[in-house]
């Protein structure tokens, strides 16, 4: 008689795969696009595929928009290393908290912005674009997913807070 029971919870593991697999590809989506912008910073080519040497993306990689003022760092190397950290946590329990959303929300932010930099500058790269809009899609995954489960990272388990496995992934794709 709990067949029933059964049923639903397989349905609901079904769906998390769903949901962790959806996110996993819009993360993939993002790292692609970033690591075909990084590309050219490395020497890999000299403009990305499918665009130009006048193109919208030559122009925005090459601006003053194409890399970290002060440092020389080009974006698309943060890019690279923010969306592989998303997919290291993504891919672990840590996901689950509320601080994830928080990590998610402020890298959505920052893709809104590279949105309005490229209509006020006119100039559209198309990496660019698949790399914020697979982020602002990861976004509607990890809210959509989270309202039913948003524990906070407060108590005694430090280790499961998700901002020390963001770091830590960040900081080794960075330095990789």
């Amino acid at each position: 008689m709990n067949t029933k029971n059964t049923i639903s919870e397989n349905v609901a593991v079904v769906r998390s795969g769903v949901t962790t697999t959806t996110g996993v590809l819009f993360l993939l989506g993002a790292i692609t696009g970033s690591l075909v912008l990084a590309g050219t910073k490395l020497g890999l080519y000299s403009h990305a595929p499918g665009c130009g040497v006048d193109s919208g993306c030559n122009a925005i990689a090459s601006g003053p928009w194409g890399s970290i003022p002060g440092l020389g760092w080009p974006v698309s190397f943060i890019g690279v290393a923010w969306f592989g950290a998303l997919l290291g946590v993504w891919l672990c329990r840590a996901s689950l908290l509320h601080r994830f959303s928080l990590i998610v929300r402020l890298g959505v932010a920052v893709s809104c912005g590279f949105f309005v930099v490229m209509f006020f500058i006119g100039h559209f790269c198309v990496w660019c674009a698949v790399a914020h809009l697979c982020n602002i899609c990861f976004w509607v995954v990890v809210e959509l997913s989270s309202r039913k489960r948003l524990p906070s990272c407060s108590g005694t388990d430090s280790n499961a807070c998700p901002v020390k496995p963001f770091v830590l992934y960040f900081v080794l794709i960075t330095a990789g």
